[in-house]
């Protein structure tokens, strides 16, 4: 449809700044949005896993990759319910869906990993 004249987001998707921000990428920016948005956190879960793969101790690869997890979780839950594989949730889509807390907590997370990955040897 164009950047920013989706119809969906009107009447059509609940909670269209949140949950179902994908569906509204989908309808905008179409398979390059799409394959744009699986390309980032591909590499984002592509990093993690380095980053924990070299943590110089447990403590540090166990944190890493429960952070990992539970994003790359959310993220495939999210992706599930908007292409109607599961039912919604209501688990937004990691960095792109409004929310003040969620986004606040999810950088604090990648803080913790960004520290890990300052003692990796």
């Amino acid at each position: 449809m164009g950047f920013g004249q989706s119809r969906q987001k009107f009447a059509y998707l609940p909670e269209s700044t949140g949950d179902s921000i994908f569906a509204i990428v989908a309808e905008e920016l179409g398979f390059v949005g799409v394959v744009g948005i699986f390309t980032a956190f591909l590499l984002f879960i592509w990093s993690g896993i380095k980053i924990a793969k070299d943590a110089p101790d447990h403590f540090g690869k166990f944190l890493v990759m429960g952070i990992i997890f539970l994003i790359t979780t959310q993220f495939f839950l999210n992706i599930s319910a908007i292409s109607g594989s599961v039912p919604l949730t209501g688990v937004p889509l990691p960095f792109i869906s409004y929310g003040g807390t969620f986004l606040a907590i999810l950088m604090s997370a990648c803080g913790i990993v960004a520290n890990v990955s300052k003692y990796t040897t």
